[in-house]
């Protein structure tokens, strides 16, 4: 008997183990989800019927507990979606324990919004989730921070889940995607007062707009001492990478500031890069090929020697590696330098 003949569905309701809303999930949708999962089946061929089975009870059964016992009718297309995103992803390199662990805390606390999205909702999460590992970051990181919203579940359904879904990409933000800073900054000035103490329990609303605003201009406002970051590395050994997800494979070379991106433009013999920081994190991503027009790239001002040399003693109190030579980059409170002997950046705080 082949894979693709095995039944899913027919197979589930033999299980002794279902909890009676999923037996009757099952075998109502028997012949949908038996044929949605031959035609995946055949067109991959790498699903694997067991693993299929048990995540799909087991995220489908943290659903079902945490609805409370909605209708049938209520929850089929929770558990549809839950059916058709394992379909999409099991069979992938990009499925892992970890962004299973998330899927499973979604559908506990947010209920709601399974059941209203379904499959949109739990998408968005597992991108979100991958998109962080991508990056090199902590998923948990930033789903402790969408936690903190569970209790504004059911407020968030219908029209309003596009405005969860942007606070969702800010909170990323807060937990390492700092190339998302300006529309992020942008968004937390928004929220309202629930979400304001939820998130940021110590800080009055007043007070964290002033702050929103300080971080336009100062990334490292509200620290007293940020310390230097060591970012970046040589791409072909990932032992030999820093901060920033990604690394050169020459030397880097700074270009200037790009205005469209607000950001630090640099390029090695492959291409160009930008590199975000503030006081949640630095990223480096790709940006393209060819070097911007002049026009396009913004005024920078070079450090004198002195500064240069304050830099130094900060990378030596943070122990980083410290290069014969460096050349920088001044912008926005920070400097950021390379050395024409190494693969690494040092972003360098400055008040």
């Amino acid at each position: 008997m082949y894979e693709s003949d095995l039944g899913v569905a027919n197979i589930m309701t033999e299980s002794s183990h279902l909890l009676p809303e999923l037996e009757e999930f099952l075998r109502s949708h028997r012949d949908e989800l038996n044929q949605l999962y031959r035609m995946q089946w055949l067109q991959t061929r790498n699903l694997q019927s067991p693993e299929f089975l048990q995540t799909f009870q087991d995220l489908a059964n943290a659903y079902l507990k945490s609805s409370g016992g909605s209708e049938s009718g209520a929850s089929a297309g929770a558990l549809l979606g839950i059916y058709r995103l394992l379909l999409q992803t099991l069979p992938s390199r990009s499925w892992s324990r970890e962004i299973r662990d998330v899927l499973e805390s979604a559908l506990l606390d947010f209920p709601a919004l399974v059941q209203d999205q379904g499959l949109t909702f739990l998408s968005r999460i597992y991108n979100a989730v991958y998109s962080l590992q991508q990056h090199s970051l902590a998923p948990q990181r930033w789903w402790t921070l969408m936690r903190k919203l569970a209790f504004l579940d059911s407020e968030y359904t219908g029209a309003r889940a596009s405005r969860f879904y942007r606070i969702a990409a800010s909170l990323s933000y807060l937990a390492g995607m700092v190339h998302l800073r300006k529309s992020a900054l942008v968004e937390l000035q928004s929220i309202n007062d629930d979400e304001a103490r939820a998130l940021f329990p110590k800080v009055e609303k007043k007070a964290l707009n002033q702050w929103l605003i300080q971080m336009e201009q100062n990334p490292w406002a509200g620290q007293s001492e940020p310390a230097p970051i060591l970012a970046g590395g040589y791409q072909g050994f990932s032992s030999r990478m820093a901060a920033g997800g990604r690394g050169f494979f020459r030397p880097p070379e700074l270009l200037g500031v790009d205005k469209e991106y607000d950001a630090i433009r640099l390029k090695d013999s492959r291409g160009n890069y930008l590199i975000f920081a503030d006081r949640f994190g630095v990223q480096i991503a790709v940006a393209g090929d060819s070097i911007r027009e002049s026009s396009e790239m913004g005024k920078v001002e070079s450090p004198d020697g002195k500064a240069i040399q304050e830099a130094r003693k900060a990378i030596r109190k943070a122990s980083l590696p410290e290069p014969p030579e460096l050349q920088g980059i001044h912008f926005k409170n920070t400097l950021f330098c390379v050395s024409p002997d190494s693969h690494f950046v040092w972003v360098v705080p400055v008040r």
